[in-house]
């Protein structure tokens, strides 16, 4: 049992490991983000900077109002405020969604008990091409929330246990 589990978390970490290296080698070859990363990343400053999120966005057409949640923007100002480096808050985010390999793996594994299905579904979770192309020039808040949904999903089965459901009470 302990030798199955082991070369299934082998698994999962080379997996995690060419997930984040093929996003870091895009992100590296590429001069420029997309463009809504650009926002984010003024977002981002403005947390910084400030320690409040922008309520207010003074550049769009007559202002504009922004109602978004603030985790996102706190996990990533406190690398930017240290090291001023844009870079860092997209490596940041690509490993944050590069996260979402081995959250999948566990809440499959804890649904079906079966390794070749948690890893499959983990690969697949991965590279599903829609989330590839959507996160990967990008600076978004979707890089921290899909984690933490299936980190939620995970803690949410096992609630009988008092360390998952204190655990599933602050993830919500």
């Amino acid at each position: 049992f302990y030798a199955c589990m082991r070369r299934s978390l082998i698994f999962v970490l080379i997996l995690f490991s060419i997930t984040l290296g093929t996003r870091l080698a895009y992100v590296w070859n590429t001069p420029h983000l997309d463009y809504d990363a650009y926002f984010q990343l003024r977002l981002i400053e403005h947390v910084a900077q400030t320690g409040l999120p922008l309520r207010f966005d003074p550049l769009s057409f007559g202002g504009h109002l922004l109602l978004l949640p603030p985790l996102f923007y706190y996990i990533t100002a406190l690398p930017f405020a240290l090291f001023k480096s844009e870079f860092l808050i997209v490596a940041l985010s690509q490993i944050f969604i590069s996260l979402l390999t081995i959250v999948v793996f566990l809440t499959v594994k804890s649904l079906t008990s079966r390794d070749d299905a948690a890893l499959l579904s983990s690969a697949l979770a991965s590279f599903v091409p829609v989330l590839f192309s959507k996160t990967i020039f990008s600076v978004s808040p979707l890089t921290v929330a899909l984690p933490i949904v299936f980190l939620a999903i995970f803690t949410f089965i096992h609630c009988s246990s008092k360390k998952f459901l204190f655990g599933f009470i602050s993830l919500l």
